[in-house]
């Protein structure tokens, strides 16, 4: 269960960070690009078929729809969704307003991988993630697992841009029954005999070059904890910066260190990244389970 280095412990870390900001820049990046283009200025229904994917765009036309987490009710003026040409399927769903509105409820992207790759991935289903602009906070749900043989069943994202700027992160991802069972054995004295294992991460970035960042994660029975287990966890907290190790490829590439005691006082403070334990993550799949 244990990774094989001190680093590899921490490539959840990398992988959420790099998937939050790969969301955040093809959202903004179209939005920007809408912007420059006048397109925020029609109204109507607009189709396009490249031979590949058919894009539906109806500008000005309010449609209001359900998010995953919270079950909340948000209106968007405009839609884009892409289908795949060859069967009309439909891959991608993107529901927004105008960024530059103070009025505006942000944007919601609804994506099935699977549409495009059905051999890595699960047909019907799907990644949800909703930008919360007046709030600085984005959240992805899905309900797996997503890839083909995948373990987790449940998970959700929540990332939020503090008034103090600063980048805080929190996830909680629920284990298939198989992949508890095998947890459980690989903690040994530490299992609790459960079936349905949690993934926890968190983390407190400095929204700023080297952009310092302090972690923790766990794995235990049912609920959100730091702890392996029935156990505490060796390996938290772990430490990273842009300027550690940059010009590596492995999982030491920014990894700075972990340990109760972080390299220097530049890091936020553990204690800001226990306080995300008490974050409600609001999918509410995962709050009856």
């Amino acid at each position: 269960m244990y990774a094989s280095t001190e680093s590899e412990n921490w490539d959840a870390v990398r992988e959420i960070t790099k998937f939050i900001q790969e969301v955040t820049l093809a959202i903004d990046d179209l939005l920007v690009e809408f912007q420059r283009a006048g397109v925020f200025n029609h109204t109507g229904t607009f189709s396009f078929n490249d031979g590949t994917f058919k894009y539906l765009l109806k500008m000005n036309d309010p449609k209001t729809i359900t998010l995953t987490a919270g079950s909340s009710n948000k209106t968007f003026s405009n839609r884009l969704i892409i289908f795949k040409s060859s069967n009309n399927a439909k891959y991608i769903e993107l529901y927004f307003d105008d960024p530059s509105d103070p009025a505006s409820d942000g944007a919601v992207i609804t994506w099935e991988p699977a549409v495009v790759d059905s051999t890595s991935y699960t047909s019907g289903k799907k990644i949800e993630c909703y930008t919360d602009i007046p709030n600085k906070v984005k959240t992805c749900s899905w309900t797996g697992p997503i890839e083909s043989g995948g373990t987790v069943e449940l998970g959700q994202i929540i990332a939020k841009l503090t008034s103090d700027n600063k980048l805080t992160l929190n996830l909680l991802a629920k284990k298939t029954s198989s992949a508890s069972t095998t947890i459980g054995s690989s903690l040994g004295t530490c299992d609790e005999s459960g079936t349905r294992y949690f993934y926890t991460l968190l983390g407190v970035q400095k929204y700023e070059a080297p952009f310092y960042s302090t972690a923790a994660f766990g794995l235990k029975e049912d609920t959100k904890s730091k702890n392996l287990g029935s156990c505490v966890n060796i390996f938290n907290y772990g430490y990273f910066n842009i300027n550690a190790n940059p010009t590596t490829t492995d999982s030491t590439k920014y990894f700075a260190g972990s340990g109760a005691t972080a390299p220097s006082s530049d890091y936020p403070s553990t204690s800001e990244v226990d306080a995300l334990l008490t974050q409600l993550l609001l999918q509410p799949s995962m709050q009856s389970m």
